[in-house]
């Protein structure tokens, strides 16, 4: 449309309730009557039935919302951009809600920046897969618990540091490594309802004293 069209067109604006609405049509009680009318693109609000709203209504074509200008004050407030959109700031964004913060998407949620940080008093993660992919994983609390049904570990090496350790494993443990050292400062103590040492070659008992029986 151009500016001169735009020109020749007388506008008015009203107030109006809105009492119907079907699809991207918006039924509107003026004082002059019931008319039709469209959403503008500027009207970011969506319009709810019952809300006051101004609308701008030319000698022809279609009337359209400007904006929502008095609803109940219970009624959540919906923004709606039919073709997408982008939030932008000179400088921080900030967010807050008495209640919950819910983030939803059909397809996927995604962040980035060069540092992403939350805090909370309790966090849950649910999820069918979950990954972490990263050169460096640190973590670092006064308790960690993991249960799972099957543990797979892969590491090209592994190293356990601990003051106390203590394992316990009601069905079979099997080993099989490519040589296997252990040293025990003080006392090493084997037990077994039954007991059995075998090697292809040589089998070596080294001490001072050694007691059998």
């Amino acid at each position: 449309m151009t500016l001169a069209a735009i020109a020749d067109k007388t506008v008015r604006q009203e107030h109006a309730v809105l009492v119907g609405r079907e699809g991207a049509i918006h039924h509107l009680q003026t004082a002059s009557g019931l008319i039709q009318a469209k959403r503008a693109a500027g009207c970011l609000l969506t319009p709810s039935l019952g809300d006051t709203v101004q609308v701008a209504i030319p000698e022809q074509g279609w009337a359209y919302i400007l904006c929502v200008l008095e609803r109940d004050d219970n009624a959540s407030a919906d923004l709606y951009f039919p073709t997408g959109a982008t939030l932008r700031s000179g400088a921080g964004l900030h967010i807050q809600a008495k209640d919950a913060v819910r983030m939803g998407s059909a397809v996927a949620v995604e962040m980035a920046a060069p540092r992403i940080q939350a805090g909370a008093a309790e966090v849950e993660i649910n999820g069918d897969k979950i990954t972490l992919a990263g050169r460096l994983l640190s973590a670092n609390a006064s308790a960690i618990r993991f249960m799972a049904e099957k543990l797979d570990q892969l590491a090209d090496r592994l190293f356990l540091r601990a003051k106390t350790s203590h394992r316990r494993i009601e069905g079979h443990e099997h080993a099989n490594v490519g040589a296997m050292t252990v040293n025990a400062k003080k006392t090493l103590s084997l037990h077994a309802e039954f007991s059995q040492v075998t090697a292809k070659e040589d089998v070596r008992v080294n001490a001072e004293r050694v007691h059998i029986g």
